[in-house]
């Protein structure tokens, strides 16, 4: 059947026609005539024709501009199939929901956790603008979810279970543990063990007081000691794969953190036989005669700290080590990494490491120092004293300040230098490029500060920003995976342009008084290859 125009003298006219095949020939039968061509009752008659059928079609819907009663939305999906599929294969949703049963929440908790995580890899912002910008995305199961929903989800994430242990009591076992558990060990077998597992911590403050244990002053790496603020620590395996978070008071210095971390990664994950990889900022004296003299200690690569080891203080300040003749690691692109083995004591291994290329930012940011610092000497003392960077120049006399040139060439000796201890067997080379995997651990507090662009963090109960961060360490490891299946088709996408790609795929709903349907828009730029790496099939184009 179809619409022919037949000319019938100065005139053409529109008919319904139907084909068929009588005595082995094709006839045509006219069944309808619509009307004289460029006439509006023709028109009239084609739309009402039209209007009718479709009410009989199950693969076809008709707009008209003529219909005032249309109702049109568009909801995002994009996003949400892609990073639905890897919270399900990650056994994230599964996790969750096993430990949210025991409790007979009257709302899904899985999703409001979903939800929340989700818009950290999205947008980020506070938990209320999270419960407004969520109605812009087809979330299945989120519909119901209200503000409350969500806070009542951070708090049960950070859920203490049990009580600390009194030589670690900041190390607070709580819900988000065994989530975390029972992710990174779903996939391992029974012979799986860390090779290599690297941590870090960074700060994040508060403007209110930021809970009644967790908000608390200390050393502010984002340069705010006059607020409170929470230390979080964060591990990674030699995969770069995000294992654990621990949130631990603001006033948690770094130098405690390591030893009590290597024993709950034992007790916690079960694994007796790996090397932790951590920066200088977390050595202590104390620390490596625990690793050094405990026989059922693990392995490590330890940052030193130069400037208050004395032993390697002395070496550096002493020695001229002509660099061009020693063992040298070629990072083609990036940088020259030279090393030497030295002993420097009995039963330890040191490992000192230059650069060329940090030799020249160490410099340079010294030099920016001195040229503020030659700008500023006739200002009062209390510049100098409250700028670090500034005190570490200056000698003073009475209230005069003056530069230290001795300092300045005694600092000169630490240019493009870092010093590693180990007792593993590696060789100096792989401890070297071990340590220098621990960029992937800052990467992670970048990422993870960025996702946490929610300050002031509003939450007054220590539950309730634990599970806010651990929010924001989920989102990490779905972005994790999805840069790890992109890396392995040999994609290269910015993270903008992947959000803002798969933002772009959404689904138009399109309500008339007859029928209602959905139609897809366009899958632009970097969308179809994040589909295809994830094995996520690309919606169909028009749902009736």
């Amino acid at each position: 059947m179809f619409v022919r125009v037949k000319k019938q003298g100065k005139h053409e006219y529109l008919q319904v026609v139907h084909g068929f095949r009588e005595d082995g020939k094709v006839k045509q039968r006219v069944l309808m005539t619509l009307g004289r061509v460029g006439e509006d009752s023709t028109y009239d008659n084609i739309d009402s024709l039209m209007n009718s059928m479709q009410k009989f079609s199950f693969r076809s819907a008709v707009l008209s501009s003529q219909n005032p009663e249309i109702s049109c939305l568009m909801k995002i999906v994009g996003p949400v199939l892609i990073f639905e599929r890897l919270w399900k294969n990650l056994g994230i949703g599964d996790a969750i929901t096993k430990e949210a049963r025991k409790r007979k929440y009257e709302y899904d908790v899985e999703r409001a956790i979903f939800v929340s995580v989700l818009h950290r890899l999205l947008r980020t912002g506070s938990d209320l603008d999270c419960c407004a910008w969520k109605h812009r995305y087809e979330i299945k199961g989120s519909e119901g979810l209200e503000l409350q929903h969500l806070y009542r989800a951070m708090g049960f994430l950070g859920e203490r279970i049990g009580t600390p242990k009194q030589e670690s009591p900041q190390f607070v076992r709580r819900i988000k543990d065994k989530i975390e558990e029972n992710i990174y060990m779903k996939d391992l077998d029974v012979f799986s063990e860390f090779k290599m597992v690297f941590f870090d911590t960074t700060s994040m403050y508060f403007e209110g007081a930021g809970g009644a244990e967790l908000g608390k002053r200390g050393y502010s790496k984002d340069s705010r000691p006059d607020l409170n603020q929470v230390i979080v620590g964060a591990l990674l395996d030699e995969q770069g794969v995000p294992i654990c978070c621990e949130v631990l008071p603001g006033n948690t210095a770094d130098l405690k953190t390591i030893v009590p971390i290597t024993e709950r990664i034992k007790q916690r994950f079960g694994f007796w036989n790996f090397c932790i990889v951590a920066d200088r900022g977390m050595i202590s004296n104390p620390t490596l005669e625990h690793f050094h003299n405990n026989a059922t200690s693990v392995s490590f690569i330890l940052g030193c700290r130069m400037r208050k080891d004395k032993i390697v203080k002395e070496y550096l300040q002493s020695q001229e080590i002509d660099w061009e003749n020693e063992s040298c690691i070629d990072r083609t692109g990036k940088e020259r990494i030279y090393y030497k083995e030295v002993k420097l004591c009995e039963g330890q291994r040191h490992v000192i490491c230059y650069s060329e290329l940090q030799a020249k930012k160490d410099a340079n940011t010294r030099n920016e120092i001195i040229r503020q610092l030659q700008a500023k000497l006739n200002d009062d003392l209390k510049t100098f004293v409250k700028n670090a960077g500034y005190k570490r120049y200056i000698k003073t006399s009475g209230k005069k300040v003056e530069i230290d040139q001795d300092k300045i060439k005694s600092e000169e000796a630490y240019d493009g230098i870092w010093v590693l201890q180990t007792n593993t067997d590696l060789s100096a080379e792989d401890a070297v490029m071990r340590y220098k995997d621990l960029w992937q651990v800052e990467y992670v507090f970048r990422t993870m500060k960025s996702a946490l662009d929610t300050r002031p963090i509003f939450h007054q109960r220590d539950e309730r920003i634990v599970g806010h961060i651990f929010c924001s360490f989920l989102a990490l490891v779905l972005k994790k995976e999805l840069t790890k299946l992109l890396d392995q088709n040999n994609y290269d996408f910015t993270w903008a342009q992947i959000v803002d790609d798969l933002n772009s795929l959404g689904y138009v709903d399109i309500a008339t008084d007859v029928k209602k349907i959905r139609v897809r828009t366009n899958v632009n730029g970097c969308a179809g290859k994040v589909f295809a790496a994830t094995g996520v099939a690309i919606p169909k184009s028009i749902i009736l």
